[in-house]
């Protein structure tokens, strides 16, 4: 753009030099003919009242012409285009005046003893192009100057220029365009690979092919093969995990059967215990095949589902009010307009399960689960209890495998896992102060 603005500013300029040299020989001429025509005697110079440059005897021109007396400052002559001017006014002085003076407009030249000057000048605040020069007689040792002077209107000269201006204008605009054109298509192919890769990508990501092509140029071909490389590991590592999986679900899954069958063989005067080791090894089935779905096909392949949160979280409620009986814990739930949550039963269930098992051995004997839903803002759940809280200083370390908040023989998984389920839903987990004492951990999921 800046080389595009040089470039016609120099036209610009260049061309406004070319016109001013034309009208400087048209006027140069036009004063080699005046001194031609005239005859220098004792003190003056005698003009014939109409000339032979035509234009200069139409009184209505924009060219005149001027013969003055340099040292008297009067006028001699003027053509009658000149008529205008006042024979006994000024215009002289004036015009010897330019012509001793150093004027930054005016360029002097001196040829064989002739000092001439010419370029733009204003005279009365309108634009001329004016040509100056200076004669000398010497006569026993008597030297006598005179000055003729043309003038032209520079009004032609600017209306020349101005038109030649848009021109320059509307030929820079062409060239803007096509130089704005051809740089979108340069930028345009020279990313096309980069768009052709991330085609690719996203057709990898959907499932739609395995690896990325090796059609690519040179510089690409590093990128693309480090891609692929990875992608093979990952495929790999899946595999493993899911090997590892099925093995652990055919291992569990045989004991789980075993243990069923040796429970149906009971004594059938317990039902109660039976019904209970049956709903516990039911859910013990449920999240083998839970764990193996997801070694499968990931959670994010999982279509999700409007599920009530209430049924839930008093199942999960039950539960535990049954494993920490020795604590005496009062649960409190509150679901005032029936929360929704768009997902799997089994992510919801592992999720927060084990939030409500973490907060129940910490909880001295309260326990609080509030529930919130609006299809602007989505699902917010906040889990609070009534013990020691959790220092600031591990609230985001604790959302990491293998870290405990406590020297308890955990694992320190449980958070972990609700923390990447929740993830895996665009969620977010928050630790806070509860006001009944204890930690707060507050759950949201948008509404997408």
């Amino acid at each position: 753009m800046l080389g595009l603005y040089t470039f016609s500013h120099y036209q610009i300029s260049n061309h406004r030099e070319q016109l001013l040299q034309q009208q400087q020989n048209l006027l140069q001429n036009i004063v080699t003919g005046l001194f031609s025509e005239g005859q220098m005697l004792k003190d003056t110079i005698s003009m014939p009242e109409e000339v032979s440059y035509g234009e200069l005897n139409n009184p209505n021109a924009n060219l005149v012409g001027i013969v003055c007396n340099q040292d008297t400052k009067a006028m001699l002559w003027r053509s009658r285009s000149a008529s205008h001017v006042d024979i006994n006014g000024t215009a002289c002085t004036r015009l010897v005046n330019v012509m001793g003076e150093k004027v930054s407009q005016l360029v002097t030249l001196n040829i064989d003893g002739i000092e001439s000057r010419y370029g733009e000048l204003k005279i009365n605040k309108e634009p001329v192009i004016i040509q100056l020069v200076q004669l000398q007689r010497s006569r026993n040792n008597y030297t006598t100057r005179y000055v003729i002077a043309v003038a032209k209107d520079a009004q032609d000269l600017e209306q020349a220029m101005m038109q030649f201006k848009q021109k320059v204008l509307r030929r820079s605009v062409m060239m803007f365009c096509f130089f704005t054109a051809l740089f979108y298509l340069t930028i345009h192919w020279s990313l096309s690979s980069l768009t052709r890769l991330t085609r690719e990508l996203k057709s990898i990501k959907e499932g739609k092919r395995d690896a990325l092509s090796k059609q690519y140029e040179p510089e690409l071909q590093g990128l693309t093969s480090a891609l692929n490389q990875l992608l093979h590991s990952e495929r790999e590592q899946k595999m493993r995990y899911q090997h590892s999986m099925n093995d652990l679900a055919h291992s569990l899954k045989t004991r789980l059967a075993l243990l069923k069958a040796v429970s149906d063989e009971t004594n059938s005067s317990n039902e109660a215990i039976n019904f209970a080791l049956n709903e516990q090894i039911s859910q013990m089935d449920q999240i083998v095949h839970y764990q193996l779905r997801r070694a499968v096909s990931g959670r994010q392949n999982i279509t999700g589902k409007p599920i009530a949160i209430a049924p839930e979280i008093t199942k999960l409620i039950n539960t535990l009010d049954k494993v920490y009986r020795h604590k005496k814990i009062r649960f409190v739930f509150n679901d005032p307009n029936n929360a929704i949550f768009f997902g799997q039963q089994d992510d919801l269930l592992e999720l927060m399960g084990n939030l409500l098992d973490n907060a129940c051995k910490f909880t001295l004997s309260l326990v609080s689960i509030t529930a919130s839903f609006n299809k602007v803002q989505g699902l917010t759940i906040i889990v609070e209890d009534d013990g020691l809280g959790i220092d600031t200083a591990i609230r985001d370390k604790i959302l990491q495998r293998g870290v405990r908040a406590d020297s308890s023989g955990g694992q320190g998984i449980g958070l972990a896992v609700s923390n990447e389920i929740i993830h895996s839903y665009a969620g977010k987990i928050e630790i806070f102060d509860s006001e009944l004492g204890g930690a707060g951990f507050l759950l949201h999921f948008p509404n997408d």
